[in-house]
């Protein structure tokens, strides 16, 4: 099961791709909105603690590049189309990966812990701003990824990806 996950390899037929895209993006959504709560420190943690956990978030969101570029990949083997709307899939984790270093670079708190650093709340905001455009532009493209049929039968990428015999392998 797992190398399925992974692997550019054959075809995703649309019912199980959607599935598997929304319940990353619900993920991800959750993992977001943590990480805001942190930066907000509605929690109430440190401002290391913030930051760790704003980190760890980010590595959360940013595992899911790989599997999210491996099923866009399969499902457009399907649809026998080209493989460059899966770089729409991908830009949405440029700015996750620029927020990893962000509470590094500029620290979420001044040092007496009580004040927000601006530099980081602009950045910050800057940068969700950026991502949530980036996220809808993903959104709409796997939208329409998965309301496009396959090719019926072989393609060139593998048998159909709606054999019954593989769905439950």
């Amino acid at each position: 099961m797992l190398d399925k996950l992974v692997s550019t390899k054959g075809r995703l037929a649309r019912s199980p791709y959607a599935l598997f895209v929304f319940c990353l993006t619900v993920a991800t959504f959750i993992s977001a909105q943590l990480s805001d709560a942190l930066t907000l420190n509605i929690l109430g943690v440190s401002p290391t603690q913030a930051s760790l956990a704003m980190t760890l978030a980010a590595l959360f969101e940013l595992a899911f590049v790989w599997l999210i570029y491996a099923a866009t990949v399969r499902r457009l083997n399907d649809m026998d189309g080209p493989r460059w709307p899966v770089w729409l899939f991908l830009l949405p984790f440029l700015p996750v990966g620029v927020s990893l270093f962000l509470p590094w670079v500029f620290p979420p708190f001044y040092k007496d812990g009580f004040e927000f650093n601006q530099d980081f709340l602009t950045y910050s905001s800057a940068l969700q701003t950026i991502s949530v455009i980036l996220s809808t532009a993903k959104l709409i493209t796997a939208l329409v990824v998965s309301l496009i049929p396959g090719t019926k039968g072989d393609n060139r990428f593998g048998p159909s990806g709606r054999q019954p015999a593989e769905i439950f392998e």
